[in-house]
């Protein structure tokens, strides 16, 4: 996700108008010292939500939050479970020896 946001900003600042820069994330500064906050985009999506009344003002992005969230930990836990062998198969074989 960091390198989401970091390409995503980067690209944002020098090609603003371009509709795959649009696509990964619209940025928007919120401060003097050049911090910003995505406001659209992928970068938006795979953000979580900043307050509570931001879920019920926009349910999309937090369903697609708490999806990508899930989604990934899935992921990420099946490819832990084989690389590390802890698979059943690997669990099975260990039992019978």
């Amino acid at each position: 996700m960091s390198n989401l946001y970091f390409l995503s900003q980067v690209l944002h600042r020098k090609f603003k108008g371009n509709f795959f820069v649009g696509f990964l994330g619209k940025w928007a500064d919120y401060d003097i010292q050049g911090h910003s906050a995505p406001i659209g985009g992928l970068a938006y999506y795979i953000s979580p939500p900043r307050e509570w009344m931001d879920m019920i003002k926009d349910p999309f992005h937090f369903l697609f939050y708490a999806t990508f969230v899930m989604g990934s930990c899935a992921f990420f836990s099946r490819i832990w479970i084989d690389v590390s062998g802890s698979a059943p198969r690997d669990v099975v074989s260990n039992l019978m020896n």
